[in-house]
């Protein structure tokens, strides 16, 4: 009787265990945004181009429209003045303006936030007030960045543009080769945060939620992915919490991808 206690016990807590990671969300399950610009290296005058993928198989998946985004920016080298950001069609942006300065630009987007309800009548794209039989509400929130160069590789790609969650490149990737680390750092509501993180590149698989490193940043915030392959790259990160007021939602999410170019 013992043994078949135990065996139940046991059964009991790998089901607990399943349960929690399917509640919980693994990387490879939820849909999330990224920047995948034309080209990474411009030449001056030009208009700095992108797309932003929805899905969870980078780089090759389905596209955010326009409709789903609140705010762009381009931030110019150095820091400098930010250009604005148009849409040119329900998938397509781009600066409003050609680029002049030589150096490093950051390509920053913010999606709107969005509630998704379960209920056991399906799902709703809203909060849980007003609704009955709810089973779960979350609110997310999505960051992307990416990091573009205009006849150089030179210049300062390490400003923070202020999204509630944010990957701060600390070098400009254009100067790193395979073989190199990149260093960033993760600020979660402008401050360091340590977390796990995920980077992928374009072509290492076509298989959801397949990632080639994964490591995490310590109590400054601060990681490093080794660069393994030449091309597009992708950075991401998440973190979850209670939502403030439960009477509205359960939880509230918070997640940022960075993606660049390596020669």
């Amino acid at each position: 009787m013992t043994t078949v206690h135990t065996l139940r016990r046991g059964a009991g807590a790998v089901l607990f265990a399943l349960s929690m990671l399917l509640c919980t969300g693994l990387p490879a399950r939820a849909h999330f945004p990224w920047i995948n610009l034309e080209d990474g290296s411009i030449s001056a005058h030009k208009n700095v181009k992108w797309t932003i993928g929805w899905g969870h198989r980078f780089p090759i998946a389905g596209f955010m429209k326009a409709a789903d985004v609140e705010e762009m920016l381009v931030v110019g080298p150095d820091g400098g003045a930010s250009a604005k950001a148009v849409a040119t069609s329900d998938l397509e942006f781009q600066s409003a303006e050609g680029l002049a300065q030589p150096g490093a630009y950051l390509v920053a987007v913010k999606r709107q936030a969005s509630f998704y309800t379960r209920t056991t009548e399906g799902s709703k794209r809203q909060s849980k007030v007003g609704l009955e039989n709810v089973l779960s509400c979350s609110r997310s929130n999505s960051f992307m960045k990416a990091v573009a160069n205009v006849e150089s590789d030179g210049g300062k790609v390490d400003t923070v543009v202020g999204h509630g969650m944010e990957i701060v490149p600390l070098a400009n990737p254009a100067s790193l080769r395979v073989g190199d680390y990149l260093p960033f750092r993760v600020l979660l509501k402008g401050k360091p945060h340590s977390t796990e993180f995920f980077a992928t590149y374009g072509g290492f698989s076509t298989e959801n939620g397949v990632y080639a490193y994964s490591a995490g940043t310590d109590k400054e915030g601060l990681g490093k992915v080794r660069i393994l392959s030449p091309g597009a790259w992708l950075v991401k990160v998440d973190f979850k919490e209670p939502f403030a007021d439960l009477k509205e939602c359960d939880e509230e999410s918070y997640l940022a991808t960075l993606t660049f170019e390596v020669p």
